[in-house]
């Protein structure tokens, strides 16, 4: 399905994606229950080489079909920083990302009634993810 020439929306048994055209590789996937008002879980989100104001206009496009991002969430995303074996981690490019995604959720939940409280970079079984918290 396409959204506005913008995105395309795509889903399978265990996920549900946006997509943005090629040169923004813009990704995202929610493998979270569509239905759920606590949490959100993105095993995807692919944003660092689109704007600001296409990485909003995905996030409302997210919105339309959850019930978040919103306030009372935790939302979390999954290996921010996918490192092949072998492969140094910069360090300052992981910050980079899990700011980009913090900022995002800031930015968007001024225009929704919702703000972040608080957010941590952990590193899970060989990964790092972002959690966020919203209220």
């Amino acid at each position: 399905m396409r959204i506005d020439q913008e995105f395309q929306i795509r889903s399978d048994d265990w996920s549900w994606q946006l997509l943005g055209h090629a040169e923004t590789d813009l990704f995202v996937r929610i493998v979270s229950d569509r239905y759920d008002f606590s949490s959100m879980v993105f095993s995807d989100f692919r944003i660092h080489m689109a704007h600001g104001e296409l990485i909003h206009r995905a996030l409302d496009v997210v919105r339309s079909h959850f019930h978040g991002p919103a306030a009372g969430m935790q939302i979390k995303f999954l290996d921010i920083m996918p490192v092949a074996p072998g492969e140094v981690l910069d360090k300052e490019v992981l910050v980079a990302r899990h700011d980009q995604i913090v900022d995002a959720l800031r930015k968007h939940g001024a225009a929704h009634d919702y703000c972040v409280s608080n957010s941590i970079l952990n590193y899970r079984a060989g990964k790092y993810e972002t959690t966020v918290t919203t209220a």
